[in-house]
């Protein structure tokens, strides 16, 4: 398991803080706030949270030394090579499952950490910045993660597009060749798009 300190979440902000968790990972200490602000998505994000390239663009400008790479349609391999080989944290973007005191358990679009992979009985190891997530700081099962990785984002047209299976790593320069050997690219809108459908 890879040590990872969670970071809370604030409304809307489930990207910004996983990825404040993989800066820190990084020995880069920034705040959630941080994030959305130097992505420009203050006025926004609370209501319809983040996308994958608008996070890229913020840890750019925050450490340029490092570089969001992302593949879509991941699988247990990639889950393995990132955790297990490579010892990073995985960032991913899921159907979460929330549980509230009045709106019951509930489910919407969200972003998380991995943080373990058995190859033996396939349970992955979460951390996730929402308090109300019923998998905080703990492990699903493959049968259920699977099935519910995937998300629709807004974009820049103001349309709605799905994605499957992103899976994401915050690396030096020095891992971005391995990784694009095994099918990640380095994050951006173009990335995002290329792989989005119409829900």
């Amino acid at each position: 398991m890879i040590d990872l300190v969670r970071v809370p979440q604030l409304v809307g902000h489930c990207g910004p803080s996983s990825v404040a968790m993989l800066l820190g990972f990084q020995g880069v200490s920034t705040t959630q706030e941080e994030i959305v602000k130097v992505a420009g998505i203050s006025q926004t994000v609370e209501e319809i949270g983040s996308r994958i390239d608008q996070l890229a663009y913020a840890i750019e400008k925050i450490e340029p030394s490092l570089t969001i790479m992302g593949k879509f349609n991941c699988t247990s391999i990639d889950i393995d090579l990132v955790i297990n080989s490579l010892k990073l944290p995985f960032g991913v973007e899921w159907q979460g499952i929330f549980e509230d005191k009045e709106l019951g358990q509930f489910e919407i679009g969200h972003y998380s950490v991995l943080n373990s992979f058995d190859p033996n009985t396939q349970n992955i190891g979460i951390v996730d910045p929402d308090d109300t997530s019923i998998y905080k700081d703990g492990i699903i099962p493959k049968e259920v993660f699977f099935p519910r990785w995937w998300e629709v984002n807004i974009m820049k047209d103001e349309k709605k597009y799905r994605t499957d299976g992103l899976g994401f790593v915050i690396v030096g320069q020095e891992l971005v060749e391995i990784l694009q050997k095994y099918g990640f690219s380095p994050v951006n809108y173009e990335f995002l798009m290329a792989s989005s459908s119409s829900p």
